[in-house]
């Protein structure tokens, strides 16, 4: 390359050959010195063998790069590759010194000077040809038209070194184009020829554009600036006028009607007062309201025809719109004609093929079309119906009259059978008499049934043993062996009440578990109820043709908690249990709401296990006892529990005796003649206002009423 090193255009290989007189590995600084101290190069190796690669660069001449750069032992010598780059930073572009200087262990410094090894061509110029293009129309000269506020692209330049096909790097240099008010337009990552963007105003004016390298250092672009000029026209032409579909040449008077699929369109040019006419399209669609199943043809001014060919046959249409120069179109013109069909078709089939109907006499309907031919005739009108079979039609039945159309919509009312074996078809003839022509059999499915619901779980005879219960149904429209339409799975709900059939709370969607290959649909969730049996759930849906279905309201019996009623006779003394007595132990009041047999366990915490009886009687060991009662049912287990003691016969004292029960001993009873068999502590014998409770509490008499406790002070 002639000693030229290209800036920023590919990284270049430098590398130096060192040896160490007693040992390489003794090596550790190798460094190359770029011009007059203009950069350096550094290798460096450290006394455990590891080493790196950097530059002394403040103003960024060079780039070095560190991966690539390498070092290795070969025959003896120890060779350093240093992968640089000079950058448009450089700033002669004469040729360079080289020197290069080695430091090691146990040796002395070494350094060579290497003359005019290299010159750094940082310059810049631009090539090529450039050429505004748009997509709409292409490539536009200097001096043409784009419309306003469309984008468009410069290309056909690329930035080169003087001299050479080279190209720098993509992302180290920039193209931009300047218009005459300021406006900058950038492509900042550049890979070859240039791909401007460029939005141009939407106004009548002729702009001027100014292309220059950018993003490099003053000098870098060295090639004179290149200048475009454009004109914006951001007007539409006039539409053709006068569109015209002849039938076999330009000059045939017939424009209404062909026999084949080919036509001849004419139109009267149109007009741009700006740019001028580029030409026309001619399609044979809309291009305002659809993109067509083809291309429209282009025909270019001052020519005004074209000729056309149709896919198909009926009622057709040509569209004519204008272009300007500035890629401007018009408003689309268009012209009719009818192609002549050979017979009549069948579409637009009601209720449709296969479709389910709520009703078994549905009405029927199809559109008999003879567009583009001689019309449908009115009086050749008849269908036939089947309920089993393709095969097994009824005869043939005519329809009432009407008048002849392209189009007539032919409604009958068919009597059809639950189910899918439900067949219709038509035949017709067009006005010119062509023969019968007969639509497919529609098959037409019919279901009047509503949905039901069965598999309901759990059965409604079962106690279930918690208020929280998996609640499952099966929705089908099913009957027999006879399908339905099938269930909307978005209109499943259901709602539950847990007081009874007349409290039932909203409806709620229902989640679907499952929907099996036949359509069922499968209900499961899990639900709070209370305990009893005025819990019910009912589940509503619809099908898919609008048949509505309510289940029955089923019922969820919850197991109730034992209703437990448990008591010990009083002490046979009144007062105090003893152990030579038997202790009456009854729960026999005790009732399940639900009829279940219960389980009675009596435990004390002393003499262990008692009875499993309801009731009983029972001595026990002296002591302070904890009863135990423990009542089961098939879901519950209820405890209750009690606490007394037992005496033996000589721990009693005979004074504390208190055979009521009524507070007061037998001894003070009989004292002051009260009856020791009778509750009274709560009677005020001497009228005093204190009962005898609370005389026998205070040391009173409780019958002569002036002695008796002291009434309290009131202020």
């Amino acid at each position: 390359e002639g000693g030229a090193l290209y800036a920023n255009y590919r990284d270049y290989k430098l590398s130096v050959e060192v040896k160490h007189p007693v040992n390489n590995d003794m090596l550790r600084v190798v460094s190359v010195e770029i011009g007059n101290g203009l950069s350096e190069l550094l290798f460096f190796r450290t006394p455990d063998g590891s080493m790196f690669f950097t530059k002394d660069d403040p103003n960024g001449f060079l780039s070095l790069n560190t991966v690539r750069s390498n070092a290795e032992e070969r025959g003896g010598w120890y060779i350093v590759n240093f992968m640089f780059a000079p950058t448009f930073s450089f700033p002669v572009t004469t040729f360079q010194d080289l020197k290069v200087k080695v430091l090691g262990a146990g040796a002395m410094p070494a350094s060579t000077m290497m003359d005019d090894v290299f010159w750094v061509e940082n310059r810049l110029h631009m090539v090529g040809f450039l050429a505004a293009y748009s997509e709409e129309v292409g490539y536009i000269e200097n001096g043409g038209w784009v419309k306003g506020s469309e984008q468009f692209y410069f290309r056909g330049i690329k930035a080169v070194y003087p001299g050479t096909t080279f190209s720098p790097l993509p992302g180290t240099y920039s193209f931009t184009v300047t218009d005459e008010v300021g406006n900058k337009f950038v492509q900042s990552y550049v890979e070859g020829y240039a791909n401007i963007p460029v939005t141009a105003e939407n106004d009548l004016v002729k702009k001027m554009y100014i292309l220059n390298i950018t993003d490099v250092p003053s000098g870098t672009d060295v090639s004179d600036p290149v200048v475009f000029y454009l004109n914006i026209d951001p007007y539409r032409p006039t539409p053709p006028k006068e569109v015209l579909i002849h039938a076999d040449s330009f000059d045939d008077r017939n424009t209404e009607y062909d026999d084949d699929n080919e036509v001849f369109v004419t139109w009267e040019p149109a007009e741009d007062f700006e740019s001028g006419i580029a030409g026309y399209y001619v399609a044979t669609f809309d291009p305002f309201l659809d993109e067509g199943d083809g291309q429209a043809a282009f025909v270019e001014s001052p020519d005004t025809s074209a000729k056309i060919t149709f896919d198909d046959m009926g009622t057709r249409k040509v569209w004519v719109w204008s272009m300007d120069k500035a890629g401007n179109p018009s408003v689309p013109s268009y012209a009719l004609t009818k192609i002549d069909a050979t017979e009549v078709t069948f579409s637009e089939f009601s209720p449709g093929h296969q479709v389910w109907v709520n009703t078994h006499t549905p009405v029927c309907s199809v559109l008999v079309d003879d567009t583009g031919g001689s019309g449908v005739s009115a009086k050749d009108l008849q269908y036939q119906v089947s309920q089993t079979n393709t095969l097994e039609y009824g005869a043939w039945q005519s329809t009432p009259g009407g008048r002849n159309a392209e189009q007539i919509r032919l409604s009958v009312k068919a009597l059809f059978a639950n189910g899918k074996n439900n067949y219709i078809r038509f035949r017709a003839k067009d006005v010119a008499g062509n023969g019968w022509t007969y639509s497919k059999d529609y098959n037409v499915w019919v279901d009047e049934e509503r949905p039901s619901f069965v598999n309901f779980r759990p059965y409604e005879v079962e106690y279930q043993n918690g208020v929280d219960v998996v609640v499952s149904v099966d929705v089908t429209d099913i009957h027999s062996s006879r399908e339905g339409s099938g269930i909307r799975l978005d209109t499943v709900e259901y709602r539950v009440s847990t007081q009874g059939r007349a409290l039932f709370g909203d409806w709620v969607s229902a989640p679907i578990s499952s929907v099996n290959d036949r359509g069922v649909v499968h209900v499961e969730m899990e639900l709070t109820f209370r305990e009893g049996t005025e819990n019910y759930i009912q589940f509503r849906c619809y099908d898919d043709v609008g048949n509505f279905a309510t289940s029955k309201e089923f019922n969820i019996k919850v197991n109730s908690v034992p209703d437990v009623h448990a008591f010990m006779g009083e002490p046979s003394n009144g007062h105090t249990y003893t152990t030579s007595e038997k202790i009456l132990f009854d729960a026999s009041k005790t009732s399940d709401p639900d009829g279940d047999d219960l389980d009675f366990m009596w435990y004390s915490d002393i003499n262990g296990f008692l009875s499993g009886s309801d009731s009983f009687f029972r001595s026990l060991s002296p002591g302070v006892h904890e009863i135990t009662l423990v009542v089961n049912d098939p879901a519950h287990s209820v405890v209750r529990t009690f606490e007394i003691e037992v005496l033996e016969e000589m721990q009693i004292d005979p004074a504390e005796i208190d055979t009521d029960g009524d507070g007061i001993y037998d001894e003070w009873e009989i004292r002051y003649g009260l009856d020791p068999n009778r509750p009274d502590s709560f009677i005020d014998a001497d009228k005093d206002k204190f009962t005898n409770l609370q005389e026998f509490q205070n040391g009173t008499d409780p019958v002569r009423s002036v002695s008796h406790p002291p009434y309290p002070d009131y202020v």
